[in-house]
């Protein structure tokens, strides 16, 4: 499966990126060699150009109706499928 990284900001703790690598890990382990995700990291995001932006630490984009098991989802606010 081919996965692909983007990060948005570097990792301002050890669990944020044991987090990343997890899922990574994850995602590169399933068999289905012609699916793509896409993995972003540290997303700022705000509601306006004068707020200072929150981060959304991942984001991942993959086909639909593809999931795995393996991770805590709990953990992921929105990756109920992993």
């Amino acid at each position: 499966m081919r996965v692909d990284h983007v990060p948005c900001g570097e990792c301002v703790n050890e669990s944020e990126r044991i987090a990343v690598e997890h899922v990574l890990s994850k995602l590169r382990s399933h068999g289905a060699p012609n699916n793509r995700w896409i993995v972003l990291f540290n997303v700022p995001s705000a509601v306006n150009d004068r707020a200072i932006p929150d981060e959304i630490d991942l984001v991942c984009i993959g086909p639909s109706g593809q999931g795995f098991r393996g991770v805590n989802s709990s953990r992921f606010v929105g990756l109920e499928s992993l």
